[in-house]
């Protein structure tokens, strides 16, 4: 049987990170990453949107809104670092009909507690960046990004493969 200092379950993001930031703290450390797949990130951190999310939908001040909004920076430094796919091509959001505005109002003015700080649109300005919508009022979040979370995960893995033994 082989020993190791940490095994690791589960090949998707988490347990990419996992074994990246340990074998950063722990230069040298054997560690083992099990899953029952042949292939890293072969469930939902493969098949998500790819979304980078800013913390539009949370709470101001909670920890989903303040990690949110960590995560999103770190996604995007990690991703540089190692020359990942990724675009800060931010978020549109609109209310398609009269009924959505105190919605879409109550989201614009999270955005602001959460200091994301939303561009508010007139409907021919969303009509001239989404020709597709039909959109009564809107704003755009200029933070939200999109990567590659399986060349992430593949990348993290890679790394902590280099420093372990």
């Amino acid at each position: 049987m082989t020993e190791c200092d940490f095994a690791i379950v589960g090949a998707g993001i988490i347990g990419a990170a996992v074994a990246y930031k340990l074998s950063q703290r722990q230069p040298g450390a054997r560690i083992m990453l099990f899953d029952k797949e042949t292939d890293c990130a072969a469930h939902q951190t493969g098949r998500n949107s790819g979304v980078i999310h800013a913390g539009v939908y949370y709470a101001p001040g909670s920890y989903k809104a303040r990690f949110c909004r960590a995560g999103l920076e770190h996604t995007f430094e990690l991703c540089r670092e190692f020359g990942l796919p990724h675009q800060q091509c931010g978020k549109l959001i609109v209310a398609t009909s009269e009924d959505e505005l105190p919605a879409l109002q109550d989201l614009y003015y999270r955005c602001e507690q959460n200091e994301l700080q939303p561009q508010r649109l007139t409907a021919a300005e969303i009509q001239h960046r989404e020709p597709a919508i039909n959109a009564v009022d809107g704003f755009f979040v200029a933070q939200t990004g999109i990567t590659d979370y399986k060349a992430i995960t593949a990348c993290l893995l890679q790394q902590a493969s280099a420093q372990g033994q």
